[in-house]
Order: C-alpha cells, then sequence, then structure tokens
C-alpha cells in the first residue's frame, strides 16, 4: 500500500534535515517513541540499523538512502510488516521547507488483505504525525 503527505513547515531545509536525522530529537517529537538504541554502522551513513522502541514493540530501522538536506530513505521492519518512508525535502523560502513523506506499507500475514481498507486511516494518522512534527520543529529554537 502506498500513498504520500505533504507539509509546509515554518523552518530552514538544514534545521528540518537536523532534526529528522537525530534519534534525540525525533524522541522528543514522538510521543510514543521510547528509545532508540544504534545496532550497527554509523548514525546518518547508508546501511546503519537503529532499535526503536514504541509502546512495547521493537522496531528495525535502516537507513536506505541519504542525501542531505535533501533526501531521507528509511525502512522500518517489525513482526507484523514493513514500511519504507522517503523523506524528501525542499525548500519553499529561506525560512519554509515543504517535507513530502512517501510511505510504502508491507503488511504480513491476515493484515495485508485489510490494507487497501486501511488505507485512509493510515493517511489520516500520518497526516496527525506530520503536524505533531511540524510544531516540534517550528518551537526548536536556533
Amino acid at each position: 500500500m502506498k500513498y504520500s503527505v505533504d507539509i509546509e513547515i515554518n523552518a530552514p531545509v538544514q534545521k528540518v534535515a537536523d532534526i529528522l536525522t537525530s534519534h534525540e530529537k525525533m524522541k522528543a517529537a514522538v510521543a510514543e517513541i521510547k528509545s532508540y538504541e544504534q545496532i550497527s554502522g554509523k548514525p546518518k551513513e547508508v546501511g546503519a540499523k537503529s532499535k526503536i522502541t514504541i509502546d512495547g514493540l521493537e522496531i528495525i530501522e535502516t537507513i536506505l538512502e541519504i542525501d542531505l538536506p535533501k533526501l531521507i530513505t528509511l525502512q522500518y521492519d517489525t513482526p507484523k510488516g514493513g514500511l519504507v518512508i522517503s523523506n524528501r525535502l525542499s525548500s519553499v523560502t529561506a525560512e519554509k521547507t515543504k517535507l513530502s513523506i512517501s510511505h510504502d506499507v508491507k503488511l504480513k500475514g491476515a493484515a495485508s488483505f485489510a490494507g487497501p481498507l486501511l488505507k485512509p486511516a493510515f493517511s489520516k494518522y500520518s497526516l496527525k504525525k506530520m503536524l505533531e512534527l511540524k510544531a516540534f520543529i517550528e518551537s526548536v529554537k536556533g
């Protein structure tokens, strides 16, 4: 199941990229994230892996592609399925960034049959989380 969500953030593109690639800042931005642990590779390099814990669920994050500050593509793997997210950043103005996030969700088992029915809910939830991220980024000084 594929879908995309776009949003404009009142911050320079480099600031947005710095926050998106900081485990510490993303943990502060996303309340559900309980921990980040680098498990292999070097941060901000292709192939680097981290273990993220969200409400008891362990997720493995792998950097697939990174071209800062324009592109960050990440893969997330769980026992219930996987997700590839491409974050594309572009300057609207010197102080405004367009963040376009493309999602490719791969559900496993019985959930895979419900995927098409879940697409509107996934899109709505993604937009909600993006608006929370926007508010966080805009509140960070500097």
